[in-house]
């Protein structure tokens, strides 16, 4: 039985190892016929193909008509990976075919700087051109905030403050902090709804608008630190509190402005 067993898979490994040779061989001259873009759009739609196909094309990356076994994926996946809106991208063959399988950025939050200019805040932390044929419901974001567009900025952790640049952190602490609450809102379905825009005065503290109730919330400065992602759970937290004890006794139209600069004792401006 054991070289029953041993015929069987010196045949087997044979058979596999002919057709891996004649696929090779059969590969050498077959060509792209085409391009099939599988797109993950999360919510909105912001990806067009005909605009990563320019970008391919612009970047001398053309592959219809050229052999399969000329052409690098690596070098095509590391191009698409620098273009404004995809955040995760493989590149595959199929056939005759290339496959290029892509997950589109979400964008949370849509910014205007102090010169009127616009750009996007994606869930990943990156700056995002603006682009006036993308739609969707952006927080919107104002104030005193001179930072634009600049081609593959991360805000994260990883990127932004792993350098230790200590001029860049600061140019970009405050677009890292509006990330940061623009992060939570989009994670909360109940701020989500509520949360409608983010405003940096001058005194550099962070003011809400509410899409619910004709009042702004002060919700304060922010800094640097590990504890970020607390201190503004904590004050949400405390927010909510108001909301679901205060306003259902007061009313949502009696306060001018909520205080949460303060952590649990929350002075209110009434009208």
């Amino acid at each position: 039985m054991n070289k029953k067993y041993a015929v069987v898979g010196i045949v087997v490994a044979i058979l596999v190892v002919v057709v891996i040779v004649f696929y090779q061989v059969s590969s050498r001259d077959r060509t792209f016929s085409n391009i099939i873009y599988q797109i993950d759009y999360n919510e909105d739609t912001i990806l067009r193909q005909e605009n990563i196909n320019h970008y391919l094309k612009d970047n001398n990356i053309n592959v219809i008509g050229k052999k399969i076994d000329s052409v690098d994926k690596q070098i095509i996946e590391n191009k698409l990976r620098l273009y404004p809106y995809i955040e995760h991208v493989e590149v595959l063959d199929s056939k005759d075919k290339l496959i290029v399988k892509i997950k589109q950025e979400k964008i949370l939050a849509k910014v205007y700087n102090q010169e009127d200019k616009v750009f996007f805040l994606s869930k990943t932390g990156r700056i995002l051109p603006y682009d006036s044929l993308i739609h969707g419901r952006f927080l919107i974001v104002n104030g005193k905030i001179d930072n634009q567009y600049q081609n593959n900025i991360y805000l994260c952790e990883d990127s932004l403050f792993a350098t230790k640049d200590s001029l860049k952190i600061k140019k970009y602490l405050n677009l890292y902090n509006i990330w940061k609450i623009a992060q939570y809102v989009d994670n909360d379905e109940f701020w989500k709804a509520q949360i409608c825009q983010i405003y940096l005065d001058e005194n550099d503290d962070f003011q809400l608008s509410t899409t619910v109730g004709n009042h702004v919330v002060l919700f304060g400065k922010l800094t640097m630190s590990p504890q970020i992602e607390q201190v503004i759970d904590s004050r949400f937290s405390n927010l909510k509190s108001i909301y679901v004890n205060g306003f259902k006794i007061m009313g949502w139209d009696k306060y001018e402005m909520i205080n949460l600069k303060y952590g649990k004792e929350i002075p209110c401006k009434k009208r």
